[in-house]
């Protein structure tokens, strides 16, 4: 496993077909993976976790979005 920690995203949603696409830096990579093609509620769900967790790392190989070492119990400030 390769997680990346995300430093930026680009997003997308195309609203004649409904789909909506992720695109993301990685650090330490100068190229941009793709998440997806994804329908409007998956869409909207990965974008609230994209803006409100911090740190977000991606596995490019399996494809996986994670937050790390999170306390639990965290509230938002």
């Amino acid at each position: 496993m390769a997680y990346k920690r995300i430093l930026e995203y680009q997003a997308g949603l195309n609203t004649d077909q409904h789909r909506g696409r992720i695109i993301l830096k990685l650090e330490g990579e100068t190229g941009m993976p793709e998440m997806g093609v994804f329908d409007p509620p998956e869409f909207h769900a990965i974008i609230d976790i994209l803006r409100n967790e911090k740190p977000l790392y991606y596995d490019r190989d399996l494809k996986q979005l994670w937050t790390l070492h999170e306390p639990t119990g965290e509230g938002e400030n």
